[in-house]
């Protein structure tokens, strides 16, 4: 009889292949959905949490960078009795200005100027005598400290000799010379090179962000790039500025020049003093590169899912013609595997070769997808570990920024790290050429009574003009450093009387230089001791515990004297 049910005509085996090509191809395609969205959205959720770490690991390195110029000029600039302008004359000052240059390579210029802004002195003598009073930097240092932004110096550059090719760019920071009585005797300015930002992206950026096509963009508070782009580029219409500009930091996605990218930000806030330019850092990642390993899961599945359809509906096909008889007891072992956890696969069924053979691929069946399956996780496995690699490496480099500050806060000098580090570098050139080298320790006399008398602030105050005072008396390639409180060591390559001769120089220096702290005038003077460095010395501690002896001679002695350590007897030889 012909029934008019289209399912009637259809066989058994033709039903049951079908069916099971049908239910496979929709769970795989299922699954597929699922690991797209599960896998995509975490992976995109833990780059962009990367991105926005790694953007406020490059803000807060620009921040605390301009603090530090910041704060270089403006201490500079109280340093009145070291910058002398009401006595010293254009090349003193010049010859000045270039040794400080020194201290701070970062500076493309330094100069001091004038009033009527005349420039009276500069670095390389560039610019001297030319009128600067139009220049912003100028007229604002009138008053108080300041920072401007990125900017191009067409006659400085010029004067560098930049190309048009490679134009030179600065940031100005500038500050006024105040007279003792606080009058205004001129301007400190400085022309930070703007090449400085892109050593902080350098040193921000990994390789590993270069293989991941992770760039690193700073614009200024208008939305134009400094870094990381063509000079000047506009991203004003960029959502991520405009939530920095607002205050918000994290990453979101958004097409940047062209492509869709997953975009970390934080602007920058400033740092105690220093009010910050406005700045905003970016850290960008094409969605493409992000997504790949996701792609490729979603290829493996979809190769997978489609064979395994093939093959589900071809079993069912050729199994399907006998299994009428023992399909009930096929049904009875099915659902034992569903509700018996001990039960992992289906059971062997015998009874006839066709019902032998279709438990045996139904067997097979379920293994692949178990293996499908654990490559799934597998793959996932694979995506966390990479993710948790990346974040162990940006820990690492954030330590590494952490362990590369080697700079007193309050004076400028290295530290104790910085002259551990510069002082075995002394030490292996010496045991190499033969060379002498002497430290000189120095201890400010009676100054317990200055913070006692006039305050912590104008003991602060004192501590810096005495670092200055090394700065002004020391050599070029002498290494100074503030060891802690009142205690400044110096490491010069002389031999000990030369040595003695230095220190002499900075102990007249200090006692005949009174320091106007805030129309205080305090009267200081300085006890130093000074020894060698031995070849047998195992570091430098060794020859600095020598000159603290010495030290402790000089104090004994009656203060406000230099004594050299001689023969294990600091006492032997001694200048007052």
């Amino acid at each position: 009889m012909r029934t008019k049910n289209f399912l009637d005509r259809l066989s058994l085996s033709t039903q049951l292949g079908i069916a099971i090509g049908a239910l496979m191809a929709l769970l795989i395609f299922l699954s597929a959905l699922a690991v797209n969205f599960y896998a995509s959205h975490r992976l995109q959720q833990r780059i962009g949490n990367d991105l926005a770490v790694r953007a406020t690991i490059m803000q807060k390195a620009l921040d605390h960078g301009m603090y530090e110029r910041f704060r270089d000029i403006a201490n500079l600039a109280n340093m009145h009795f070291i910058l002398n302008l009401e006595q010293a004359s254009d090349r003193q000052l010049a010859s000045l200005l270039d040794r400080m240059k020194i201290s701070y390579p970062l500076y493309s210029w330094i100069g001091i100027v004038k009033t009527d802004g005349t420039v009276k002195a500069a670095t390389g003598d560039m610019l001297v005598g030319q009128d600067v009073s139009s220049r912003g930097w100028f007229k604002e240092a009138l008053n108080e400290p300041y920072v401007g932004d990125v900017h191009d110096a067409m006659l400085l550059a010029r004067l560098m000799g930049a190309t048009e090719l490679e134009p030179l760019r600065f940031i100005d920071v500038s500050a006024p010379i105040l007279a003792r009585d606080g009058s205004v005797l001129g301007v400190l300015g400085a022309h930070l090179s703007a090449n400085w930002l892109r050593d902080v992206r350098d040193a921000t950026q990994s390789a590993e962000d270069l293989e991941s096509q992770r760039s690193f963009k700073v614009l200024d508070m208008e939305g134009r790039v400094l870094v990381g782009g063509p000079f000047g580029e506009d991203y004003s219409g960029l959502e991520a500025l405009k939530r920095a500009r607002q205050g918000k930091n994290g990453f979101l996605r958004e097409v940047v020049n062209g492509h869709d990218s997953i975009v970390g930000f934080h602007a920058t806030e400033g740092f105690r003093d220093y009010p910050g330019l406005g700045w905003v850092v970016l850290s960008v990642q094409p969605t493409d590169n992000v997504l790949e390993p996701v792609v490729r899961l979603q290829m493996l599945i979809a190769v997978i899912g489609l064979a395994l359809t093939i093959l589900a509906m071809i079993l069912g096909w050729f199994t399907a013609r006998r299994l009428a008889a023992p399909l009930n007891k096929l049904r009875e072992t099915a659902e034992m595997l569903g509700h018996d956890p001990r039960e992992v696969n289906l059971p062997r069924l015998f009874g006839n070769r066709e019902l032998v053979a279709l438990s045996q691929s139904l067997r097979a069946l379920v293994r692949r997808l178990q293996r499908a399956e654990g490559a799934v996780e597998q793959m996932h496995s694979q995506v966390e570990s990479q993710i948790a690699e990346k974040t162990s490496e940006l820990q690492a480099v954030n330590q590494s920024l952490i362990e590369l500050a080697e700079r007193d806060a309050l004076t400028g000098l290295l530290n104790r790290r910085g002259l551990e580090a510069r002082g075995q570098g002394l030490m292996k050139q010496i045991q190499e050429t033969g060379g002498d080298l002497s430290v000189l320790l120095l201890d400010i006399d009676h100054f317990k009574v200055v913070n006692d008398l006039h305050g912590h602030l104008v003991g602060d105050k004192v501590i810096q003009a005495i670092a200055w005072q090394c700065l002004a008396v020391a050599r070029g390639d002498d290494v100074i450093c503030r060891l802690g409180g009142e205690e400044i060591a110096i490491l010069s390559c002389s031999s000990l009387s030369g040595g003695m001769k230095l220190a002499e120089r900075l102990r007249k220096r200090v006692e005949s230089n009174p320091i106007s702290v805030e129309s205080v005038l305090v009267s200081v003077t300085v006890s130093i001791g000074v020894a060698t460095v031995a070849e047998s010395d195992d570091d430098l501690m060794t020859a600095i515990a020598r000159a603290d002896e010495a030290l402790y001679m000089a104090k004994r002695g009656g203060r406000n004297r230099s004594v050299l350590y001689v023969d294990n007897d600091p006492g032997l030889r001694s200048a007052s």
